[in-house]
Order: C-alpha cells, then structure tokens, then sequence
C-alpha cells in the first residue's frame, strides 16, 4: 500500500500502468484506454486508474463509457478508503468529472447534482488545503468550460488530471 491509500502502481516502465501513462500524456488516449484497462485487471481496487481510464473516454467522447468508468471508480474509492484525506480529494475529482460527463450527455440535472456534492464537501473540509488547491483548479476548469468548446475543455481537463496524477 502506498501512503495515499491505493494500492502502489508499478514502476516498471513495461507495466501496464506506465504505458498507459505514457500513451495519455502523448494524447494517445485510446491506446492508454487498453493499457489502464489492463492496469485495472492486476490492481481492480485503484480507484485512480478508473478515473484516468475515464478521462480517456471521456477525451474520445465516448461518454457512457467514462460514465461507467467514474461510477466504478467511486464506487472503489467508497470501499477503499485507507487515507481519508486523500479517498477525500480523489472522490472531489471523480465526482467533478463525472459532473463534467454529465454536462456534455445533457444531463444537467445530475451534473449539478454532483457540483453540489463537491461543494458540499469542501465546505465541510475548508481547512484541508490540499482540497483546497483541488477546489482553485476545478475553479478554472468552470471558467473554462464557459467558453462552449468542448474539445478544448476536454484538453485542458486531460492534461490537468494527468498533472495531479504523475
């Protein structure tokens, strides 16, 4: 187990993790989507490998598949959680990308479902400054969502949730 909660990913560059890190940070996201998923198969209990696999669907638009991805991930998250400060941060972001999910499936109800959760969480965790450095990015991605292009708000949401991972 690693300090975080989830369980260590292996190292070894040739690990199905790593490859697929490697494949999502070069935007190789249907590549990276095979390799999590092989990820998935030796370590079913990472709740982070199912939000990366997520974002991978949701980069190629493939919604009810990212949907099906961040339910399992919180559902993983809900029953593994060792560290609670960060099971806390990884379910702020699984819930905030599914909320994102939910936004471009125009499922406006559940997406705001799901922005209240969040909300609701980092108002009863204000001193958590970690969540706290979650919440001012996530602030920047509403600001950017605004902007009604959803390829580059995919972008942009891909490349910050491969930073908070790596």
């Amino acid at each position: 187990m690693s300090s975080n909660g989830q369980t260590d990913t292996n190292q070894d560059p040739s690990s199905p993790f790593q490859l697929a890190q490697q494949h999502f940070k070069e935007k190789k996201y249907l590549q990276a989507s095979l390799y999590y998923e092989k990820a998935i198969e030796k370590d079913p209990t990472n709740s982070e490998i199912y939000l990366l696999k997520s974002q991978c669907s949701y980069s190629l638009s493939n919604f009810e598949h990212a949907l099906r991805e961040v339910n399992s991930g919180l559902e993983k998250s809900e029953t593994n959680s060792h560290n609670e400060d960060s099971s806390l941060i990884l379910k702020v972001r699984l819930l905030h990308l599914r909320s994102q999910i939910y936004q471009e499936m125009k499922d406006f109800e559940n997406a705001k479902k799901d922005k209240d959760r969040v909300k609701r969480i980092l108002q009863a965790n204000v001193q958590n400054h970690e969540l706290s450095k979650v919440l001012e990015i996530e602030a920047l991605n509403e600001s950017s969502f605004k902007t009604n292009d959803a390829s580059e708000h995919r972008e942009y949401f891909s490349a910050r949730v491969n930073y908070k991972l790596c």
